[in-house]
């Protein structure tokens, strides 16, 4: 590795070299980083498998009662469908999904090699891209849904220690479909996650889990319960 002449860079590889994964020593990384390769796409070193079968049940269910998961009902509701069609509608739709997931994610489990790598098998190490990009346009929907609702939770926050922002007036139009305490809680919330995440790699994301999972499913919870308390149970559930 050491007596390899490097070949000069183009104009876009010089372009985007700040985003590079940089070649790490501490672990064995294979041929370290390469075109096709880097420590983030070589199986996973046995130091970094740090999540068991808690870990993991911990994530699917933070995921299942995140905001975009909780939000489907109402959403379903609003087109058309009834409380009981809304939850058949969900726990088919959980059960497929948990389905496939469980497939896509064996030969991580075998061989501790991620998505990307495992696209290869079938796309080709180009046609890897089109898999790739479909799922980078899907994950920024994503992060801006859950970015949405960051943010207004902590406007909340921000409103609860701070009086004068819970007064402030709004100075977006309607058009914006935001407020402006809404938009400045977006920042902070991205402001936060992009911290966290670039001060802590996925593998020791574990500490935070356990109780982060605690906390979403408390906050979660009650508002049911006390839904459920109003409505007097479940009784005509069916025909809501």
């Amino acid at each position: 590795m050491e007596n390899e002449v490097e070949k000069p860079r183009n104009r876009l590889e010089r372009m985007f070299q700040w985003a590079e994964l940089p070649e790490r020593e501490d672990i064995y990384t294979w041929k370290g980083t390469t075109k096709w390769g880097n420590h983030d796409l070589y199986p996973i070193d046995k130091s970094e498998r740090t999540y068991g079968w808690m870990g993991y049940f911990t994530i699917w269910f933070s995921q299942g009662i995140s905001i975009s998961s909780v939000t489907l009902g109402s959403a379903y509701v609003a087109y058309g469908l009834s409380a009981g069609e809304t939850l058949g509608a969900v726990l088919g739709g959980t059960i497929i999904a948990s389905a496939i997931a469980w497939l896509c994610a064996r030969p991580g489990m075998d061989y501790h090699i991620g998505y990307t790598v495992w696209n290869r098998v079938g796309f080709g190490m180009r046609g890897t891209y089109i898999p790739m990009g479909v799922v980078a346009l899907g994950g920024m929907v994503f992060a801006g849904i859950q970015a949405y609702y960051g943010g207004q939770a902590a406007a909340i926050v921000l409103s609860a220690i701070f009086p004068t922002f819970h007064s402030m007036e709004n100075t977006l139009p309607e058009s914006a479909a935001i407020t402006t305490k809404n938009l400045i809680g977006m920042i902070v919330y991205t402001a936060i996650f992009l911290v966290i995440l670039w001060f802590t790699p996925p593998h020791k994301l574990k500490r935070w889990l356990y109780p982060s999972a605690l906390i979403a499913a408390l906050v979660i919870s009650s508002p049911g319960h006390l839904r459920l308390v109003r409505a007097s149970g479940l009784s005509g559930l069916s025909n809501a």
